[in-house]
């Protein structure tokens, strides 16, 4: 099964981050595919620096960048969410005089990125914020 995951819940802020990361382990182990994971709204926070955590295990930033990389997932985050919290690439650093943010493994894109997952993949799931 392919399945497409897109997360709109802030990594410390809800467990959008903790239960999608749970369910692509899963299904990953089960024999299916990640086509794309996509972070919209407050979700690319995923996406960005790593914040002090004393407990490594809640560290969910790198956690998420290990699972791409290993899985060779394709990873994006929404370039105008991204943008309006100061998250930019090295092209989007370059334009705007900034030093690029943005964590091994993630793509900086737009919408019609998750459009095409949505029609590749067989299942959507979306995580969001517990509020």
């Amino acid at each position: 099964m392919k399945l497409a995951l897109i997360i709109t819940g802030a990594p410390h802020d809800s467990q959008a981050a903790a239960s999608a990361w749970h369910a692509a382990k899963a299904a990953l182990k089960a024999g299916h595919q990640v086509v794309r994971v996509f972070l919209h709204g407050e979700g690319v926070r995923l996406a960005g620096p790593l914040p002090v955590s004393q407990d490594p295990a809640s560290n969910w930033h790198q956690k998420w960048s290990d699972l791409i990389l290993a899985h060779d997932i394709p990873a994006t985050a929404c370039v105008g969410s991204a943008l309006r919290r100061g998250l930019v690439d090295e092209r989007e650093a370059a334009r705007y005089d900034r030093t690029a943010n943005i964590l091994d493994g993630w793509t900086l894109g737009g919408l019609g990125d998750w459009v095409e997952a949505e029609y590749e993949a067989d299942r959507l799931m979306h995580f969001q914020s517990d509020r």
